[in-house]
């Protein structure tokens, strides 16, 4: 992911805020858990989330998928289907 100089949390719609509300129920995913998932690469993965289209959160210096995240990515891309 991008990181700006000074700033732990970027202000981009990929990433979740601190101030966010977050369900520590909810299932995260790795990279290559959401590629095998959606039958694409983790370099496809990877991309989406440099583009800020699936959220993350970051864990440490990697990063996780919330479930959500991934349902929302779906259901957009179903819409711009036709």
């Amino acid at each position: 992911m991008i990181s700006f100089p000074g700033e732990e949390w970027a202000e981009v719609v990929g990433e979740m805020k601190p101030e966010e509300e977050f369900d520590l129920a909810e299932p995260l995913f790795t990279i290559p858990e959401v590629a095998e998932k959606l039958k694409v690469s983790n370099h496809t993965v990877r991309s989406w989330i440099q583009k800020r289209w699936l959220r993350i959160i970051k864990v440490g210096r990697g990063v996780r998928i919330p479930a959500s995240a991934i349902s929302e990515f779906v259901e957009r891309s179903m819409r711009y289907q036709g």
